[in-house]
């Protein structure tokens, strides 16, 4: 009994620790709003980046604003022009987001560019494992413990 209590745990402490390990990808949401660009920046468990860089380039590569997010992980600069940019947010070693932006004239998109999994929340895949995990384990116990002894020959 030790050794699957034991097993039982690594599994659960593995499922559980495995959403702490993609933790800290950096998402980025931004919008036109009037007369500003505002940028928002997140991890995936929805901690603000505060104090990340944040340059937006343009199509040539150059700087056209740049500055640090706030404590709410938010960064403004003055509307660019119309045109096409990158917006590259850099909140620690090894978690930096590019996110390509377009501003129009007068009525500019706003939000982040479209993917498939948008709104797909890592850390509810991980609880949803880590559910399915211990039913798993609870199950193995149940049936475990509710097995017909053998015969003795």
């Amino acid at each position: 009994m030790p050794n699957r209590m034991s097993a039982a745990g690594a599994l659960a402490l593995v499922l559980l620790t495995a959403a702490e390990a993609r933790a800290h990808v950096v998402h980025v949401e931004w919008k036109v709003s009037e007369p500003h660009l505002v940028v928002v920046a997140y991890f995936d468990n929805d901690l603000p980046a505060d104090d990340a860089e944040v340059a937006l380039r343009g199509p040539d590569g150059a700087v056209v604003a740049g500055g640090k997010t706030d404590d709410t992980g938010t960064w403004k600069c003055p509307k660019p022009p119309p045109g096409s940019y990158r917006l590259v947010v850099w909140a620690m070693p090894g978690h930096e987001k590019t996110v390509p932006i377009v501003v129009e004239g007068d009525a500019a998109p706003a939000g982040e560019p479209t993917t498939p999994d948008k709104n797909t929340r890592p850390w509810v895949v991980a609880a949803a494992a880590a559910a399915v995990g211990v039913g798993v384990g609870v199950l193995l116990l149940w049936v475990r413990r509710n097995r017909r002894p053998r015969p003795v020959s």
